[in-house]
């Protein structure tokens, strides 16, 4: 019932409240005229019992005196002209026996008892009187009274088909007067819910509450008016903002996005992912995972991982492939950051793509210009100044065999001239091989590589060991590239490192990615990134970039440098 109650409108608690208080109130009133009349009554009915009992002592004394059975009963009969007595019963003083006696017509009481108690007492429909006859001071006897109470009960019936009536009137004319009042309770507070309703159906916080009263109704008004103004003022304040937000990611080239934790939903894309992803953004939106199918097939494994792990911890930072509807493909890098609650907890993550196809295309041209440029350079000091040189050392060779024969003092100045000839030749070949790989192309990554070492062991005193357990298979790029790399390792750990042995490890185990493992045992990495060094690393992270490699550089466990660049496989 209380539950049924607290779902009803108020304004029907309040018409109940109001009827509630009414009948309490009547009820109340009603019971405390019942109750006064009833006491009322009862003393009435117990003074007249008494009255009739004094009128009868006074008569009764002489028969109680001479023993006049006769003349007592005479003077009881007297009571006939009561109606309202039903008996009495005259006892002589230290007799149980009833010594004369008096019965209203019809009626047959039964007689009491000699230990009936002194006093007034009701007792079912009647009230009884027992009193004490005195003589000279002396008892004499007992009179004892029984009177009919009905009455009493049929005055209150009486007085309750008259107020019963009355009361149920009053509470009928109380509706209208209750149902009028609770509206001034009420209708301010309906008006206050139909405003709320309205703001949190429409979105609309310029409406406002109207006042009625000034009581506590109307404070609470103005403080609900009070809110919905410091809303409003948020929220257009809120709207300015994201219409400058939409207006600025409209506007730019690159593509911002915004999406929950769990790449489960959408929350926002800007439109530049229609022109470099050539898919609606009502595509993304139903589609949350849309943009990854779009990866090239190289890309996807590993930039779904690292969207996952990365993301989160604010480390995204990837460089892949899309292939547009069109089949055209195009170059992007993507970074992307968390986004905390007020609470410290990561429940965004927010990014930017930028399509960086022209600028891959750009320094894609300008490393095969200067890979071609290097290969014509080395070819030149090969054909050119190596022949040169060639011919300058046999010409002083023969000045010094001359020069030796005719025991000349220049001959052993010409004997300098034709080792520094020599040397000058082997850093010429060297720099051809570092140049111009050309065993790269005919015999493969494996003995280029080796080639490198062998020649860098010629200038330099350094260990070298190549671990090449079985041929891996890789593309002409990739294996530009990988060499590449490896030829800035080696020389960034002869020169910069000072080491004084290297390992190289190329392997591809079971099919799986194709490794390429530089270990040195030099200084470690520099302090310096800006430095020489730095650039190198940034030379080799950015050749690992153009095959989709990802390169590792770190400390190895007992001193020096391990450089990892791992070409990943699809599976």
């Amino acid at each position: 019932m209380t539950w049924r109650l607290r779902d009803v409108s108020i304004q029907q608690k309040l018409t109940l409240l109001f009827m509630a208080a009414a009948t309490v109130a009547l009820l109340v009133f009603a019971g405390a005229v019942f109750g006064i009349e009833l006491v009322q009554f009862r003393a009435t009915l117990e003074r007249d019992v008494a009255t009739q009992s004094e009128l009868v002592r006074a008569m009764v004394v002489p028969a109680l005196t001479f023993r006049d059975e006769a003349a007592a009963n005479e003077s009881l009969a007297a009571l006939r002209m009561r109606p309202n007595l039903i008996a009495a019963w005259l006892l002589r003083a230290g007799d149980t026996n009833i010594f004369a006696r008096y019965t209203r017509p019809g009626e047959s009481p039964a007689p009491p008892v000699s230990s009936t108690p002194l006093g007034t007492r009701f007792e079912g429909g009647s009230v009884f009187h027992v009193e004490p006859i005195f003589a000279d001071r002396d008892v004499v006897g007992t009179l004892i009274l029984q009177a009919d109470a009905r009455e009493a009960r049929e005055r209150l019936w009486t007085y309750a088909y008259i107020v019963l009536p009355l009361l149920a009137s009053a509470l009928l004319l109380s509706l209208p007067v209750a149902s009028r009042l609770q509206r001034l309770v009420s209708q301010p507070l309906l008006d206050l819910a139909a405003t709320t309703q309205s703001v949190s159906t429409k979105g609309d916080y310029s409406v406002r509450a109207r006042k009625q009263s000034s009581d506590e109704i109307g404070t609470l008004v103005d403080g609900f008016n009070e809110m919905l103004a410091q809303i409003q003022k948020r929220d257009d304040a809120l709207r300015a903002s994201e219409e400058r937000f939409r207006e600025m990611a409209d506007s730019i080239r690159q593509v911002f996005w915004l999406s929950d934790v769990a790449k489960e939903c959408m929350v926002y894309v800007s439109p530049a992912y229609e022109e470099i992803w050539g898919r609606t953004c009502a595509s993304l939106y139903q589609d949350p995972k849309g943009w990854v199918e779009a990866l090239h097939p190289e890309d996807r494994e590993r930039v779904w991982k690292a969207a996952r792990e990365k993301q989160v911890r604010g480390e995204y930072d990837q460089v892949y492939r899309i292939i547009r509807p069109d089949g055209s493909e195009r170059w992007i890098r993507d970074r992307a950051f968390p986004v905390r609650d007020a609470e410290g907890r990561v429940h965004r993550v927010a990014g930017v793509a930028e399509d960086i196809t022209e600028r891959k295309q750009l320094e894609q041209e300008v490393i095969e210009i200067s890979d071609r440029e290097q290969a014509r350079i080395g070819q030149d000091i090969h054909d050119e100044l190596c022949q040169h040189l060639v011919s300058t050392g046999l010409a002083a060779g023969l000045l010094a065999q001359t020069l030796r024969e005719r025991g000349a003092a220049e001959a052993a100045a010409a004997e300098e001239i034709v080792h520094l000839v020599k040397n000058a030749i082997t850093e010429a070949y060297g720099l051809v091989g570092g140049l111009f790989p050309a065993r790269l192309p005919a015999e493969g990554l494996a003995s280029a590589l080796q080639e490198l070492m062998h020649r860098l062991s010629l200038r330099h005193d350094i260990h070298f060991e190549l671990d090449y357990p079985q041929p891996v298979t890789v593309s002409p790029a990739e294996a530009t590239h990988l060499f590449r790399i490896a030829q800035e390792a080696l020389n960034n750990a002869v020169k910069h490192a000072r080491a004084t042995r290297l390992k190289i490890s190329l392997y591809e185990p079971d099919g799986c990615d194709v490794m390429l493992t530089i270990k040195d045992n030099g200084v470690g990495l520099p302090a310096d990134a800006g430095g020489a060094r730095g650039f190198g690393v940034h030379f080799m992270r950015y050749r690992a970039g153009m095959i989709g490699a990802t390169l590792d550089l770190h400390a190895g466990p007992d001193g020096g440098t391990i450089l990892t660049c791992s070409i990943p496989r699809r599976s």
